[in-house]
C-alpha cells in the first residue's frame, strides 16, 4: 500500500493495444472490401465435415498469440522494483515506434494502390514496397523486437522466444514463404515482376539491386532473399 504502479507494463500494454487497433481496424476493412481469403480455403470443411482444420487453425492463432505476448505478459507478473523507465526500455519502445509506422504504411500503400482497379492483378512496387517485397513483415517483426527489448530487466531472458518465434513464422512458414510462393506461381512468365524481385530485398527495405545485363542468384546475398 502507497507504493507507486511501475509504469512499464501499462505502457507495454497500451503499445500492444494501439497496435492491436491499428491492425484490427486494416482488416476489417479488408475484409469488407475483399470477403474472401484463398489461403483459408484448405482449411474451410466441406459439406458433412466438422471443421476440424479450420478449428486447428484458430487455435495455433491463439498460440501465436500467447507467445507473442510473453514480454508483456511477464512484465505484470513480475514487476520491476525500480518504477522509473530505463535506457533499454526507451530504446525498444523507439524500436516499436519504428515498427509501428513502418508497419502502417506498408499496409496503407498496399491497399491506396490495390484500390485502383487497373493494379488488382499486380504487385505493389509503390513507397517501401519498392525497397522491400514484405516491408509489413518487417515492420511487424520490428514491433515485437521492440516490445521484448523494452521489457528487459523485468520479464525474464526466456522471454526472446516471442520474438524468436514471430521472426521464424513470418521468415519461414506463414508469411513471407507463402506469399513468395504465390506469386512465383502467378508471375512465373512475368519479365517485369522476375526482375522486380531480382532486385527488390525480401525483407529489409534497402536500396535496388541492378541486375540488368547479367544473371543474379539472390540466394548469395543473405538477407535479399531467403531460402523457401
Amino acid at each position: 500500500p502507497g507504493k507507486a504502479l511501475p509504469l512499464k507494463p501499462f505502457i507495454l500494454a497500451a503499445c500492444v493495444g494501439v497496435w492491436g487497433c491499428r491492425l484490427g481496424g486494416f482488416l476489417v476493412h479488408r475484409i469488407f472490401n475483399s470477403p474472401t481469403d484463398s489461403r483459408f480455403d484448405k482449411f474451410m470443411p466441406k459439406e458433412g465435415e466438422l471443421p476440424i482444420k479450420l478449428a486447428g487453425l484458430w487455435m495455433i492463432q491463439a498460440l501465436w498469440g500467447w507467445i507473442t505476448m510473453l514480454p508483456v505478459s511477464m512484465c505484470f507478473i513480475s514487476p520491476p522494483k525500480n518504477p522509473r523507465i530505463g535506457a533499454a526500455a526507451l530504446a525498444g519502445l523507439a524500436v516499436f515506434s519504428c515498427g509501428f509506422l513502418i508497419e502502417a504504411m506498408a499496409d496503407e500503400q498496399k491497399r491506396a494502390f490495390k484500390a485502383i482497379p487497373s493494379n488488382k492483378e499486380l504487385w505493389c512496387d509503390q513507397g517501401l514496397w519498392n525497397y522491400s517485397r514484405h516491408p509489413n513483415y518487417f515492420g511487424e517483426i520490428m514491433v515485437w523486437w521492440g516490445m521484448f527489448a523494452a521489457s528487459t530487466g523485468t520479464a525474464p531472458a526466456w522471454t526472446m522466444a516471442s520474438p524468436l518465434f514471430v521472426t521464424y513464422l513470418l521468415t519461414r512458414v506463414s508469411g513471407i514463404p507463402l506469399i513468395e510462393k504465390k506469386y512465383d506461381q502467378k508471375y512465373a512468365t512475368n519479365d517485369a515482376y522476375q526482375k522486380y524481385k531480382r532486385e527488390t530485398s525480401v525483407l529489409i527495405p534497402m536500396p535496388k539491386l541492378k541486375t540488368e545485363g547479367k544473371e543474379f542468384d539472390c540466394r548469395k546475398q543473405g538477407i535479399r532473399d531467403m531460402d523457401e
